[in-house]
């Protein structure tokens, strides 16, 4: 008796890990799909342009004469608008206050020499740097 008893649980037990399984694989698969799931323009870009936040004091990157903008960050950024098929608005701003303009959803991204800051990697998504300037 006791060992079927030992068999009916050893079964049950195996039939739960089986269901939990499915289920944790299953959350797996939901937030792969949340975080893999294709960009909807709309979402992304709600305000139907897409608002850039430089720092126009850096030349060669990004600079303001007074009449307009110029400079490698902003040619990037109209490369990116012209690429994703949106308008493109450049909010100038001093080099620190990008990362708030971010947060506070004043811009939707920032082009900007600004170096990758760990305690911020919950807040902010990093790209590739563009411009390798050497050893400092």
């Amino acid at each position: 008796m006791a060992s079927t008893t030992r068999r009916k649980r050893l079964a049950l037990f195996t039939v739960c890990c089986c269901i939990l399984g499915t289920g944790i694989i299953g959350l797996w698969a939901v937030r792969d799909y949340l975080i893999n799931r294709p960009i909807v323009l709309e979402e992304a870009f709600p305000h139907g342009e897409i608002r850039i936040g430089v720092d126009a004091s850096f030349p060669p990157f990004a600079v303001d004469d007074g009449t307009s903008l110029w400079g490698l960050d902003i040619d990037l950024g109209e490369a990116i608008a012209a690429d994703i098929g949106l308008p493109v608005r450049f909010v100038n701003m001093g080099f620190d206050g990008l990362y708030d303009a971010v947060i506070a959803d004043q811009v939707d991204m920032v082009i900007s020499a600004l170096r990758v800051d760990l305690s911020r990697t919950a807040d902010i998504r990093y790209s590739h740097h563009y411009y390798d300037a050497g050893l400092v």
